[in-house]
């Protein structure tokens, strides 16, 4: 058989993808349309020339003349006519390339997309850029009319020079900005102050917790990395300890027994079901029933329930390797409760009530085109912004769906709230604690990316403590009102960058152990589970996005030409390392309490960080991750004496040649995915042992230590007996 391309690499995916660009990012020059030229410059000009031409040609001079006068008056009548209000004719590429310089790109991808994907272009531009969306006349009639069209171009007009702006007050639209080139210069100045608030915020907060990351370096020169193929030594010559004593009788936090699980949008989820010999593989790594939460982006924009074959093989997945699914259901159209009422019945027409975890209403509403809001309730199809307008509205949507009775139970979460970094707390509280909230929420849930400027951000930085301090801190502000109403809060959706990601970055071993610290970190803080988002999987000669865990490739050539296949990426080897450490026996559920540690970096100046876990059938395990560049340290764990009996068993997650800038060459237990299009493993598993060095005076206790080269990780398992 003929292999098509099983490594394809994309740098972000298709479609409405590759027009969106994250906050704070420079419009790609290649999609912005050079300004029109001046046009009164040009026609004074034209005149000028007519005038001369008329002086020396006489009568044909006469003729031109009264050409050019009538040239002149027709375009003050159209100047005119912009003044009084008639407006642009279209929202079409001649507008766009009027705008100022990064709105172009925003209003680009809007007018080049088709159908459903204009809903989170226009997503994007109304948060990128609000002051111009506002001026753009894309409204809710309009826009759904767009999102049901089949081509690109709009049906909504822009609205006129000098008109009001639609977000309300006194402001007026002025080439194409609400408030004027002033307005949009304010708005960019506005937005650095914010990041840079948000930053400096995030730096304070690891300051607080006394563990800022990535410390310069020692003076001197640094000893030189394991090589990341080479098996590791008893100890790193002349490398810094950094050590950590691991207290197994202090539990902190249980590991839900499915925290680890994935989100994926509606429209491909089909491809699963085309190859479930080779994609069963994947999912069974999550446990023996995987939760798919299935929405996202796509969900909020259904203009009818999901066709009949997404339902059926969401069945075959269910079937295959146990599937579970969170359904997303949709909450920003007029008509949202009675598509969200269809769907409910096709899931339990299509799947049995073991395969439904719930039903998650609306998605990222802080982030819809019309910013938050919500339906009048006298007449469904006037939207009105603000979130009390939002929260009648979706407890309206929600008693609809899921009414008070006897036989009846809290069936929904949701909204999917835009980030942990963003969303007010008092927003989540008004919510949970609504009327008639009790009858039909299960839990609540939220997103969380990091804060950050994809297009500046680097590996060091994505890795930072202090960052994930940041976003941990918020969470827990969250989490203490699903506290205060006796409901569990999800994470569900993540990655390490929104937006898809970004190539270079997202997929490379720098992603993979931001996935694997942020699982841990989550697990510990109390989230009930943890959704890596895989988006549309992937699309033929497009790929997948860059943080997608396991992109969906497709035969290029051979008798399975189109057929689709798993293609795995850094951050999957994330996932796996988690797995490893919580897991029960033989891969079953997460059977593991998280318990306490303390660490001394000692002389140690790289980035670690020690999770301590026990699991429920006995022994101790301790997952390492190293998320430092460059610096290797010795990783010395002191154990209690219950677990220093016999030799520690260490599986390591090293990266490839390029540490971690790393694409190919990861291993997990010395195995790769690299080449392997059926979802398998290539290789034997390896491990090695340590012997414990038992402490002189100590009660019995040991220490174990582990060579732990730069961007790696490695768990280490001790069995219980004296």
């Amino acid at each position: 058989m003929e292999f098509g391309t099983p490594r394809k690499r994309s740098g972000g995916g298709g479609g409405v993808a590759a027009f969106i660009f994250p906050k704070g990012a420079a419009a790609d020059p290649a999609l912005q349309k050079p300004r029109a030229a001046p046009r009164a410059s040009v026609a004074a000009s034209t005149e000028k020339r007519k005038l001369l031409v008329a002086g020396a040609l006489g009568t044909v001079a006469l003729v031109a003349l009264v050409v050019g006068l009538a040239a002149g008056l027709a375009l003050k009548s159209r100047r005119a006519s912009l003044l009084a209000g008639a407006g642009p004719s279209a929202l079409d590429a001649d507008y766009c390339g009027r705008l100022p310089d990064a709105a172009q790109a925003y209003c680009t991808a809007y007018i080049t997309s088709a159908g459903s994907e204009r809903f989170p272009a226009a997503s994007q531009w109304h948060k990128m850029s609000s002051i111009t969306y506002e001026c753009s006349g894309v409204k809710t009639t309009c826009l759904d009319r767009d999102l049901k069209g089949k081509g690109a171009g709009s049906s909504c007009r822009p609205l006129a020079e000098g008109a009001a702006c639609s977000g309300g007050g006194d402001r007026k639209c002025r080439s194409g900005v609400c408030g004027g080139l002033a307005a949009w210069e304010a708005e960019q100045q506005a937005a650095a102050k914010a990041r840079a608030a948000q930053e400096a915020e995030a730096r304070a907060a690891a300051a607080a917790s006394g563990r800022a990351s990535n410390p310069a370096p020692a003076p001197g020169p640094s000893p030189a990395p394991l090589p990341p193929s080479a098996p590791a030594p008893a100890r790193g010559a002349g490398w810094q300890t950094f050590a950590a004593e691991v207290h197994a009788g202090s539990p902190v936090m249980r590991v839900p027994e499915t925290f680890l699980a994935t989100s994926h949008e509606w429209d491909r989820i089909t491809d699963y079901a085309d190859n479930l010999e080779a994609f069963a593989p994947i999912f069974r790594e999550f446990g023996p029933s995987p939760i798919l939460r299935m929405g996202g982006a796509s969900q909020d924009f259904l203009t009818e329930p999901p066709r009949r074959e997404i339902w059926e093989a969401m069945a075959k997945m269910h079937a295959a390797f146990s599937a579970r699914f969170l359904i997303g259901l949709p909450l920003w159209r007029p008509d949202s409760a009675a598509i969200a009422s269809r769907m409910m019945k096709m899931a339990d027409e299509y799947l049995p009530k073991k395969a439904i975890v719930g039903f998650e209403l609306g998605n990222e509403p802080e982030f819809w085109p019309t910013s938050v809001g919500g339906y009048a309730p006298q007449a469904n199809t006037t939207f009105v912004p603000g979130f009390d307008a939002y929260a009648s509205y979706f407890g309206r949507t929600a008693t609809k769906l899921n009414p008070c009775g006897p036989n009846t139970s809290p069936k929904l979460s949701g909204p999917g709230w835009g980030n942990v970094n963003t969303i007010d707390a008092a927003w989540l509280a008004t919510q949970a604690k609504a009327p008639g909230a009790r009858c039909y929420m299960r839990e609540l849930s939220v997103h969380y990316y990091p804060y950050v400027n994809n297009d500046t951000i680097d590996a060091r930085g994505l890795l930072d403590q202090g960052l994930q301090d940041f976003g941990l801190s918020k969470f827990q502000w969250l989490l203490g009102v699903a506290k205060a109403v006796r409901l569990p809060m999800r994470i569900s959706e993540t990655n390490s960058l929104y937006g898809g990601g970004r190539a270079g970055l997202s997929d490379t071993m720098a992603g993979t152990v931001w996935c694997a610290d942020a699982l841990f970190a989550f697990a510990q803080a109390g989230a009930s589970g943890f959704h890596f988002h895989w988006g549309f999987g992937g699309r033929p000669l497009l790929g997948g996005q860059p943080n997608t865990g396991v992109q969906t490739n497709f035969w290029e050539a051979g008798p399975d030409k189109g057929k689709p296949y798993p293609s795995v990426h850094a951050p999957w080897y994330g996932y796996l390392l988690f797995r490893h450490a919580t897991a029960g026996a033989a891969g079953g559920y997460s059977d593991a309490t998280l318990v306490s540690t303390t660490t001394r970096p000692g002389g140690c100046r790289a980035n670690i960080k020690v999770w301590g876990l026990r699991p429920e059938g006995g022994g101790l395990r301790v997952a390492v991750l190293n998320k430092d560049m460059d610096t290797p340290c010795n990783v010395e764990l002191t154990l209690d004496g219950d677990y220093c009996a016999s030799e520690a068993a260490v599986s390591r997650l090293l990266p490839g040649a390029q540490g971690m800038a790393s694409k190919d060459g990861i291993t997990w237990r010395g195995r790769s995915y690299d080449g392997s299009p059926n979802g398998l493993l290539k290789g034997a598993p390896s491990e090695e042992r340590v012997a414990p060095v038992p402490l002189a005076g100590a009660d019995g206790r040991c220490t174990v230590t582990v060579p732990m080269p730069a961007a790696s990780g490695a768990v280490v398992e001790a069995a219980w007996g004296r």
